[in-house]
């Protein structure tokens, strides 16, 4: 029987992979397939070094086909590739007929073309739509890398930023502490002239205004998730509330009703910030003209758990049911240049802290934003620093009982000297340091019945030193200063609290037990 002869141009168009091999095994022509492949630049290459055979394990078998020809099944040495087909005797050798048999790997590798499956080849149909399928979830998978790579970009710069502010409003806390208790202390001053009182009281006026926004910055200075405290939400909105109606835009009305009833939730406060600015920027957007925004708060209890539910609401121009089904996905944006994070960051944020956020709406009427936070306690009242043998009214010389004592650690050297003079006119002897090791300096020659001292200082810091202090019974008392609120982990239950900047009448208050803020 004479053996099979085709035209070359019809077995490239059928069989783009196919091999033909001379009666040795060396391959001497080959399809368009197989011009990709590195291996293939060498014209004198055996089939038997490039690809294991698995129906012919030498070319003796090749010699005993059958003029008809037989099936064969071949698999690449050098990588997953795998071919099949029939092999014919023919005029040079013999042709190896054969298709690819495309694998998920490769083509997730884009290792296959369209021009690689022939007219005679079953899956020549369907690789097209695979192939496409394939480049589609290449794009969407390159897309979510570049929006994960820009959204890493934006994390560093807010971060790099939100450093350089904590730091700026921390020097400036400082400052206004050194305003602000001078300016005290000149008003408790017998011998200034009434005419200076009105210019005394502006200043107070001003440095309670500015510590309001050194206050905003410190807290979204600080974002991170873990850096969780016991917070009450009044009091962080409250305090942050000028800040909230700059936001808000000036034509808008910011309004609050607050009902929390001193529940405290544990979040990272900066984040829970952060969340109701997006809601008030939202919020700002959705009005045509001048509107209003309110933010309110109360305990709730459905389904028996205690949470503090809060809401952002406002009369803007609402959104459709189906914009409101993906509000909350995180690549969705109602705006031309949103990137659609807000809602969605603020979801998660309220899941990762236990809680949840749902959605109100109706177009014309406005929007309600829900989040809810589980409540762990309701604020205690402040400690009572009395101490029983105070004597606020004793001079230095006095025959009277023993004046307690009061060590201040400040860095600051004009705010710990305002402070030693107020502690001082309080009826304490006062101490003073610059840093933890003068601090220890002092403790280390008796203990103290108050121990102040600055969290943030150069070596150790006021935590580490209240922690050594306490472990070795030397303070008394332990009072914190700082911008911000610290790690709720790292303060020890019986510890007081002051945010800067200072303010006499709440060191009053604290020392004298009385109550304040």
């Amino acid at each position: 029987m004479q053996r099979l002869s085709l035209d070359a141009e019809v077995i490239r168009s059928l069989f783009p992979a196919y091999l033909l091999i001379d009666t040795d095994g060396r391959i001497i022509s080959f399809g368009a397939y197989y011009r990709r492949l590195p291996q293939f630049a060498d014209t004198r290459l055996n089939l038997f070094e490039i690809f294991t055979c698995e129906t012919h394990e030498d070319i003796d078998a090749f010699r005993r086909l059958p003029p008809a020809g037989e099936p064969i099944r071949l698999h690449c040495r050098s990588s997953d590739t795998m071919l099949q087909g029939i092999a014919v005797p023919v005029a040079q050798g013999f042709l190896l007929a054969v298709n690819l048999i495309p694998t998920a790997a490769g083509i997730a590798r884009g290792q296959f073309q369209l021009n690689d499956f022939g007219l005679a080849d079953p899956l020549a149909s369907g690789m097209p739509a695979l192939i496409m399928q394939q480049a589609s979830l290449d794009d969407a998978r390159k897309s979510a890398q570049d929006l994960a790579l820009e959204q890493e970009r934006t994390t560093m710069v807010l971060s790099r930023v939100s450093r350089m502010a904590g730091y700026i409003a921390h020097d400036f806390n400082n400052f206004l502490s050194i305003i602000g208790l001078n300016c005290d202390l000149l008003l408790k001053d017998s011998t200034l002239g009434p005419q200076h009182l009105p210019k005394l009281q502006i200043i107070q006026d001003t440095v309670r205004r500015a510590s309001a926004t050194t206050y905003s910055l410190m807290t979204l200075a600080k974002l991170r998730h873990d850096s969780r405290a016991r917070i009450d939400v009044d009091e962080l909105i409250k305090t942050n509330l000028s800040f909230l109606r700059t936001v808000a835009g000036h034509d808008n009305v910011l309004a609050v009703d607050l009902a929390a009833e001193g529940s405290r939730v544990e979040v990272a406060a900066g984040a829970l910030l952060n969340g109701l600015i997006n809601l008030v920027i939202n919020a700002r957007d959705s009005f045509a003209a001048a509107g209003r925004i309110t933010i309110s708060t109360w305990p709730d209890t459905p389904a028996g758990e205690q949470l503090l539910s809060i809401t952002v609401s406002d009369n803007g121009s609402g959104m459709s049911a189906e914009t409101a089904r993906q509000a909350f996905e995180p690549l969705f944006s109602t705006k031309a240049t949103g990137n659609g994070m807000g809602l969605a960051s603020v979801r998660e944020f309220c899941r990762e802290m236990g809680g949840d956020a749902a959605l109100q709406t109706a177009p014309g009427i406005g929007t309600v934003v829900t989040l809810w936070l589980p409540i762990v306690d309701a604020v205690p009242k402040k400690w009572d620093l009395a101490l029983p043998n105070a004597a606020p009214d004793a001079s230095p010389d006095s025959d009277g009982p023993a004046k307690p004592t009061a060590l201040v650690v400040e860095d600051e050297r004009h705010a710990r000297e305002a402070l030693g003079e107020l502690l001082a006119d309080l009826g304490f002897r006062v101490l003073s340091a610059a840093n933890a090791d003068e601090a220890i300096a002092h403790l280390e020659r008796g203990s103290v019945d108050l121990l102040l001292a600055d969290v943030v200082m150069p070596g150790m810091s006021g935590i580490e030193l209240a922690h050594w202090a306490e472990a070795r019974g030397l303070a008394a008392k332990i009072v914190l200063m700082s911008g911000h609120l610290p790690d709720a982990q790292a303060m020890a239950d019986n510890w007081q609290f002051l945010r800067k900047p200072l303010n006499a009448q709440r060191i009053r208050d604290l020392v004298v037990g009385a109550s304040g803020d």
